[in-house]
């Protein structure tokens, strides 16, 4: 599902910025386009002008003169004197019939009240505007026609036109690298979006990943009591004599999982968000000293030596839960109470320690033992849900969400819960709270 979620994300995230670079780009190229299609007609203006002066004040034109314009500038010249023809056969070689090309430009600057083939009505100069022309080959090109009085009563006419092929190949060969452009643009999109969406959904993967070994233990926790409990049932059917002892030990697995979905219920509603801890002035002295009044009996029962060790000052009161900060102690030395005692420990492997410490705005309680540790590559996921450091989950008595519900809690207190190692040996589970 991740892996189809990446390719969908990728196309929409491509096809999103494609268009906007497709876009930019398309603009880029109608404004470049413009500018090369203006240019062109600005240099086909300037070269009119130069002409139509060198007719004006020039008393010849030689045959080389119209040779080198036609053939630098791409022109087609077409003079006339009193619509007699100049002996000039023209050097430019377009692609279409020179003479349909002049006879097209004198139609069309008929359309536009200017007769080449006449003299003109008045005495000034009589021009068209600038045209554009197709050849039969799909050649394109500038055009204009004028007619110039002499001064010896007659009229000169000229008829020009600019071939386009220049400006069309500098259009194409942009066309052609904007495509480039856009198709590279595009890859290099895909490819940066295929990363990035990867390591945006790597939490999302993790996550479920996360869920699956969630669901998977969850299964697994909830498998036992209900094989114990369908068995106790099958027995006292088959005989109702041990009624007693079975119900006993239904009993004990109904309660087992009572705590089991209490755990959980606690983590789905921080999960949600759906969870707020009460809020209240918390006397510490007085919680840390009925944690360890109710504890101290527990751990003599199994030969266990709980210390408390507060400051000679009373401590710094909290806002909080109560009844929430004595489950995270209590979660904590229950931990201690089952993971940092080793069974052949000596009378110092068998002490768990109760402390607390002031700062100037915070307030550390730790619970310290002096067992076998954690190692530090298992660190890191010793607050993850249904983790456990005996993977075989021979210990009935703990599911391996404890600390994630500390964890969970404290997160609701803004306060942080880490671990670090005892001295010599063991862990120590540390819990930061801000005091007032």
């Amino acid at each position: 599902m991740i892996h189809k979620l990446r390719k969908k994300l990728t196309l929409a995230y491509t096809i999103t910025v494609g268009m906007i670079l497709a876009c930019v780009l398309a603009v880029i190229l109608i404004m470049t386009e413009h500018y090369i299609s203006e240019r062109n007609a600005d240099s086909f203006e300037k070269i009119t002008m130069e002409i139509l002066s060198k007719l004006q004040y020039s008393s010849s034109i030689s045959q080389l003169w119209l040779t080198e314009q036609e053939i630098e500038n791409q022109l087609i010249i077409h003079i006339e004197e009193n619509a007699v023809p100049f002996l000039f056969p023209g050097s430019y070689p377009a692609q279409t019939d020179r003479d349909s090309l002049i006879k097209k430009v004198k139609e069309l600057a008929r359309e536009q009240q200017v007769n080449t083939d006449a003299a003109p009505i008045s005495t000034s100069l009589q021009r068209t505007d600038v045209m554009a022309i197709t050849g039969s080959n799909k050649d394109s090109y500038l055009a204009c026609a004028m007619v110039l009085p002499s001064q010896n009563g007659g009229f000169k006419s000229i008829v020009l036109l600019h071939d386009n092929a220049q400006k069309n190949a500098q259009i194409m060969s942009g066309r052609i690298v904007f495509l480039i452009t856009g198709l590279f643009g595009i890859a290099a999109i895909f490819l940066v979006s295929w990363f990035f969406v990867g390591h945006s959904l790597k939490p999302l993967a993790i996550n479920r990943e996360k869920q699956n070994a969630f669901v998977a233990a969850a299964s697994h926790e909830l498998r036992s009591p209900l094989a114990v409990i369908d068995a106790s049932s099958s027995a006292i059917l088959a005989d109702p004599s041990k009624c007693r002892q079975f119900l006993s030990t239904i009993q004990k697995e109904c309660k087992r999982m009572a705590r089991l979905v209490n755990d959980m219920l606690v983590l789905a509603s921080a999960d949600t968000k759906g969870w707020q801890v009460a809020r209240e002035h918390v006397d510490m002295d007085t919680l840390l000293l009925d944690t360890y009044e109710h504890y101290e009996q527990l751990c003599s029962s199994k030969h266990l030596n709980l210390t408390l060790s507060l400051p000679d000052a009373p401590l710094p009161p909290v806002l909080g839960d109560k009844e929430r900060l004595e489950q995270i102690l209590s979660i904590l030395i229950d931990n201690a109470m089952a993971y940092g005692i080793s069974p052949d420990s000596d009378a110092g492997g068998r002490l768990i320690e109760l402390k607390a410490e002031s700062s100037k705005h915070h307030l550390s309680i730790s619970v310290a033992d002096h067992g076998p540790g954690i190692a530090d590559d298992k660190k890191p996921q010793i607050f993850d849900r249904f983790y456990r450091t005996d993977q075989s989950r021979k210990d009935k008595s703990h599911f391996g969400l404890g600390l994630s519900v500390a964890k969970e809690l404290a997160n609701l207190h803004e306060a942080g819960l880490t671990l670090t190692d005892t001295p010599g040996g063991g862990c120590t589970f540390t819990l930061r709270l801000k005091s007032l």
